[in-house]
Protein backbone atom coordinates (compact mmCIF):
# COMPACT_ATOMS: atom_id res chain seq x y z
CA UNK A 1 0.00 0.00 0.00
CA UNK A 2 1.48 3.67 -0.98
CA UNK A 3 0.22 6.36 0.67
CA UNK A 4 0.50 9.82 -0.88
CA UNK A 5 -0.77 13.92 -0.58
CA UNK A 6 -0.93 16.55 -2.91
CA UNK A 7 -1.10 20.08 -1.30
CA UNK A 8 -2.39 23.03 -3.33
CA UNK A 9 -0.73 26.51 -1.48
CA UNK A 10 -3.36 29.52 -3.01
CA UNK A 11 -2.58 33.16 -3.58
CA UNK A 12 -4.77 33.64 -0.47
CA UNK A 13 -3.35 31.57 1.68
CA UNK A 14 -5.55 29.16 1.62
CA UNK A 15 -4.58 25.48 0.59
CA UNK A 16 -6.29 22.28 -0.91
CA UNK A 17 -5.24 19.08 0.59
CA UNK A 18 -5.63 16.09 -1.23
CA UNK A 19 -4.48 12.59 -0.01
CA UNK A 20 -4.96 8.77 -0.74
CA UNK A 21 -3.48 5.23 -1.02
CA UNK A 22 -2.84 3.10 -4.09
CA UNK A 23 -1.89 -0.56 -4.22
CA UNK A 24 1.31 0.36 -6.03
CA UNK A 25 3.53 2.63 -6.79
CA UNK A 26 2.76 3.47 -10.11
CA UNK A 27 -1.05 3.60 -9.50
CA UNK A 28 -0.17 6.13 -6.75
CA UNK A 29 2.34 8.46 -9.62
CA UNK A 30 -1.10 8.04 -11.83
CA UNK A 31 -3.60 9.54 -9.20
CA UNK A 32 -1.60 12.09 -7.61
CA UNK A 33 -1.21 13.25 -11.38
CA UNK A 34 -5.31 13.40 -11.87
CA UNK A 35 -4.99 15.47 -8.82
CA UNK A 36 -2.98 17.93 -9.71
CA UNK A 37 -4.28 18.24 -13.06
CA UNK A 38 -7.67 18.82 -11.28
CA UNK A 39 -6.86 20.86 -9.22
CA UNK A 40 -4.67 23.31 -11.56
CA UNK A 41 -7.53 23.35 -13.68
CA UNK A 42 -10.17 24.54 -10.81
CA UNK A 43 -7.73 27.03 -9.69
CA UNK A 44 -5.52 27.33 -12.46
CA UNK A 45 -6.04 31.65 -11.30
CA UNK A 46 -5.00 31.19 -7.89
CA UNK A 47 -2.18 28.72 -7.52
CA UNK A 48 0.65 29.73 -5.93
CA UNK A 49 2.44 26.29 -5.34
CA UNK A 50 1.39 22.71 -5.34
CA UNK A 51 3.73 19.87 -3.45
CA UNK A 52 3.06 16.08 -3.49
CA UNK A 53 4.14 13.42 -2.15
CA UNK A 54 4.26 9.60 -1.98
Amino acid sequence: MVHWKVTAFLQNGDYILQFGSSDTEELAQEQMREEVSQIREQYKDNIREIDYSL
